[in-house]
């Protein structure tokens, strides 16, 4: 029994895995291959003939998008220590740049949402000494308070009182404001001395020039900033221009669109102040140049970013057209005093060519309402946010005033005097709701004190004359160039001398019209020097001079 197991097991045939890989032989005989090349062993002591292998082939895996892993941010959102050591000397310097970029950002972005002031302002201070400090200088204004409050600027020169009082932390905050201010212009000097400076640089600086200028109610020197600023606009604009019709010549970036807008509403500010000396020629070129920047107005605005560079441009039109016959006079009665009056009261326009181009402006305006009609339509659905509410509310406004203010340009009283009862009622009762949406002192936007003016000193409607000068009352602001105290004060005293025994007219009579011819402002003693001409009642054509000292 024994024996037969035994036999069975070495008659038992054993069966290896399945070869692949070996030769054909091997293969075909089931047994495993050694795949010696190229002839097997195993063929060759079994005593048979290898007869070799499959040919080797090369497959080439299918291309495949290779997915990059994302690698960890190595630029910090926020600065290193080592970082800010270099940008900022003091914990002071940082202490009110970071003020800034926390508060007053957001206070002079406004309700249009720009990115000037948290975008490009903000680039520019990390690589130019300049901006950087004007930046910090504006970070130590109060934007809650007037910048010329009674005693404020005088404690800088006498003996401010306890240390640690109220007023003498506020006078080192503003000694150390003037400080940085002062670092500021003088990087600024040396950048243009070694030709140092681009033209982004120089127009960001300037803005932030002019805020400080403006904050402090020097409305001249904030003035002349724009109207340098605009000028070296110009100049680059012309420049690329021509580079541009030169074959293979390189032509630099255009500026950005929101720097250009922000020049376009300080412009109309700096204008609405007064002190424009540029010629007649140059208004009328850029009164040319703002009707092409405005191009085909569409059937329906998809974005009111693009209304509002368009209300801009299409206002900048008739200032300029209404400018360039005031400096035309001006310049033909003197050559040493070009409109020194406010833009707000400048005089009608004489000539055919003047109206024709006015009449222009007029369907301009009447083409932006429709355009615009739509968005103010959704802007009051309940869905609408708070933002877009007031975006679109303060742009109705500007529309409102704009289109006021560019029909008071017609000779023929007829035309406007008396015709647009319910849009002045209208522009008075968005300004009520505006009013109530900022609290601080300061903003560079225009908001509504420049609107109210136009109501009040461009139509003379005397029940809401009146209601302006209460909105005044309550409205401690300082918007841009202009003040709303100064203002009601400017207003109170028009609005005596032109309404002396008048009984129950709507509107005061066109012969006993008072109109600006000069208005000189001492911001630090609060005093301002207004003159006007104002005409006799019952007799057409005569006028008289009267100046007054108004105080606030």
């Amino acid at each position: 029994m024994g024996d037969q197991v035994a036999s069975q097991k070495r008659t038992r045939k054993s069966y290896g895995p399945k070869v692949t890989s070996g030769c054909y032989t091997c293969k075909r005989r089931r047994v495993k291959c050694d795949e010696r090349r190229p002839d097997c062993r195993r063929c060759e002591k079994y005593g048979t003939t290898c007869e070799g292998y499959m040919p080797v082939t090369i497959t080439t895996a299918p291309n495949r998008r290779v997915v990059r892993p994302l690698l960890p941010n190595v630029e910090p959102l926020c600065k290193t220590p080592i970082t800010v050591s270099k940008l900022f000397t003091s914990d002071q310097e940082l202490s009110y740049f970071q003020r800034f970029c926390i508060k007053n950002v957001k206070q002079l972005t406004g309700h249009r949402g720009s990115e000037v002031w948290s975008r490009h302002v903000l680039q520019a201070s990390e690589v130019e000494p300049c901006v950087r400090h004007a930046v910090i200088a504006i970070g130590a204004l109060d934007f809650r308070k007037r910048g010329l409050e009674a005693g404020l600027v005088k404690t800088l020169s006498r003996d401010p009182g306890p240390a640690g009082s109220p007023e003498t932390l506020e006078a080192n905050r503003l000694e150390f404001a003037y400080r940085e201010y002062g670092k500021a212009i003088s990087y600024m000097k040396t950048a243009i001395a070694d030709k140092k400076i681009g033209i982004r640089t120089s127009l960001i600086t300037s803005l932030l020039f002019v805020c400080f200028e403006a904050y402090h109610g020097n409305s001249d020197g904030a003035a002349a900033q724009v109207y340098a600023a605009v000028e070296a606009m110009e100049a680059y604009s012309k420049q690329r221009r021509v580079l541009g019709s030169k074959p293979n010549t390189p032509i630099p970036p255009p500026i950005d669109d929101d720097i250009a807008e922000m020049f376009s509403m300080l412009e109309i500010q700096a204008t609405s102040w007064g002190g424009d000396r540029r010629s007649s020629a140059l208004h009328l070129e850029r009164m040319r140049d703002c009707e092409d920047a405005v191009g085909e107005i569409p059937r329906e605005f998809k974005e009111i970013g693009y209304a509002w560079r368009t209300i801009l441009q299409i206002l900048l039109r008739a200032i300029h057209l209404r400018t360039a016959q005031s400096n035309a006079e001006a310049l033909m009665s003197s050559t040493e005093n070009l409109s020194h009056a406010p833009m707000i009261t400048l005089g009608p326009l004489a000539g055919e060519a003047q109206h024709a181009e006015l009449r222009s402006v007029m369907s301009r305006f009447r083409q932006w309402a429709l355009a615009f009609e739509p968005i103010l339509r959704r802007a009051k659905s309940p869905h609408s946010s708070k933002e877009i509410v007031n975006n679109v509310m303060m742009l109705y406004l500007y529309y409102l005033a704009s289109h006021m203010w560019a029909a008071s340009g017609s000779a023929n009283k007829a035309d406007y005097y008396r015709c647009y009862t319910k849009e002045l009622c209208e522009l008075v009762r968005v300004c009520k709701v505006m009013a109530g949406v900022n609290y601080e002192y300061f903003s560079l936007d225009i908001r509504i004190v420049m609107p109210l003016q136009v109501v009040a000193m461009n139509f003379r409607h005397r029940a809401l004359r009146k209601e302006i000068i209460g909105i005044y009352s309550q409205l401690p602001r300082r918007e841009g160039m202009w003040d709303a105290a100064m203002v009601m004060k400017v207003l109170g005293w028009i609005t005596e001398i032109e309404e002396v025994n008048l009984a129950d007219e709507e509107y005061v009579p066109e012969d006993c019209m008072a109109t600006v011819t000069d208005l000189k402002v001492d911001a630090e003693n609060r005093t301002a020097v207004v003159k006007c001409l104002q005409g006799v009642r019952g007799c057409p054509g005569q006028t008289i001079l009267k100046e007054n000292t108004v105080y606030w």
